[in-house]
């Protein structure tokens, strides 16, 4: 049974400020985003009018209706999306943050194993972006915990450790891969966070709304279960970077080779 929770449950506000904490989780799966536009170079943490406009949601959500930026964020278990653009200089920032957790049990075995998991991010960044910099930026993390797991929107952090360490100026298409010990019948959770900023009074996209694919492999003859009920891709069948590259090259000759039957009948 699927038991993604919308945000009405999962969110904890501890206050009615713009500045308040935002913690999203705390329960065995769930899916959570946000979306938002800040005033640039305006200190929302001392000034609250300087958030412009924020959207909260469970799977899907997008922010900036006027031209100056707009930002667009999905979430589902394991899928991440994030798409951030600024049009007009010392305008606007604009926000996407994307958040799935899940509750893992892998049978049929004894003791200790190791579980594979990779993750397959593709985008683009326009302009000057630079990790902490002003302009586009892109960042990723993965996380695994003994417990249910629970994350900051705002200091862009989750509770357990980092299995896939925070990756920045994400661009093109890239693998992150990760091993995971488990002790068999014991659950453990993951929590997958994806963000694409446009910050610093710069122009500029984040295109990553298509972008963070999660698969993961147990031991063989075991057998995976999650708390959301989804069945996930396994992590060798998530596509290497020369089998890609091949799959490209075999496409351009396909589309060459209509493109002369079409003028050459």
């Amino acid at each position: 049974m699927n038991k993604s929770f919308g945000l009405g449950i999962v969110i904890a506000l501890a206050a009615c400020s713009a500045n308040a904490a935002q913690i999203v989780g705390g329960t065995p799966s769930f899916t959570a985003v946000r979306a938002q536009i800040e005033t640039a170079g305006c200190p929302i943490e001392l000034d609250p009018s300087c958030l412009v406009q924020a959207t909260l949601g469970g799977s899907l959500q997008e922010a900036g209706s006027e031209p100056r930026a707009y930002s667009q964020v999905r979430a589902g278990f394991g899928v991440n999306g994030a798409y951030a653009s600024v049009n007009q200089a010392q305008d606007r920032e604009a926000y996407a943050e994307s958040i799935w957790s899940d509750a893992f049990v892998v049978h049929g075995g004894s003791g200790q194993a190791t579980a594979q998991i990779t993750v397959r991010l593709e985008g683009t960044l326009d302009g000057l972006g630079q990790p902490g910099g002003p302009g586009s930026n892109s960042f990723y993390t993965l996380f695994v915990s003994d417990k249910p797991i629970s994350c900051d929107f705002d200091e862009l952090d989750c509770t357990g450790n980092a299995a896939i360490p925070l990756t920045e100026s994400l661009s093109g298409v890239q693998y992150l891969s990760a091993s995971i010990e488990f002790t068999y019948d014991k659950p453990f959770y993951l929590a997958s966070y994806l963000g694409a900023e446009v910050v610093g009074g710069q122009t500029g996209v984040a295109d990553f709304f298509h972008s963070a694919h999660f698969g993961i492999s147990a031991p063989i003859d075991a057998t995976l279960t999650t708390d959301s009920g989804t069945r996930y891709q396994a992590a060798s069948s998530v596509p290497e970077p020369q089998s890609v590259v091949m799959f490209a090259m075999g496409m351009l000759v396909a589309w060459r080779t209509g493109s002369k039957r079409a003028r050459h009948p």
